[in-house]
């Protein structure tokens, strides 16, 4: 009458490993990805060093479309604007006309961080700019006033 059944055991077992291992990877992954989704979803601390560029059409309070580009200036990649900067002697300057190009053309630039060398060619070039109120780019769209 005590008989155990092993195999409905060594099932339960089983059944109780996955279960942990389940636990033990995906709900530190799922963590972790929230992590990510909240950069990816906040602007560029400096617009310099963002990875890209983010393009919405809006007509009449709605959003139409939405297109991101590669920032196409060399702040963002690991070597740093290098390129850009002359011998240290000198001023430091650096072109942004690789922003200024994919920027051409926009209605308003939205930034949280920018420096003065940008800000001023962005003006030099009639691009319309604006420091964004909030940091993530939902609330930035859902605020603007058209």
């Amino acid at each position: 009458m005590n008989h155990i059944d092993w195999e409905l055991v060594n099932w339960s077992r089983a059944q109780f490993a996955l279960t942990a291992m389940y636990h033990w990877l995906f709900v530190p992954l799922t963590l972790g990805i929230t992590f990510i989704i909240a950069i990816m979803e906040t602007i560029a601390a400096h617009t310099g060093k963002c990875r890209e560029f983010a393009f919405f059409e809006i007509e009449n309070g709605k959003l139409i479309s939405e297109k991101f580009e590669e920032n196409l200036h060399a702040h963002h990649h690991e070597d740093g604007c290098c390129n850009h900067h002359h011998d240290s002697n000198e001023k430091k300057y650096h072109s942004h006309a690789e922003i200024l190009n994919q920027l051409s053309g926009v209605d308003k630039f939205y930034y949280y961080g920018m420096g003065m060398g940008l800000r001023n060619e962005l003006t030099e070039n009639h691009i319309n700019f604006e420091k964004a109120k909030y940091f993530e780019i939902g609330e930035i769209i859902e605020n603007l006033n058209l």
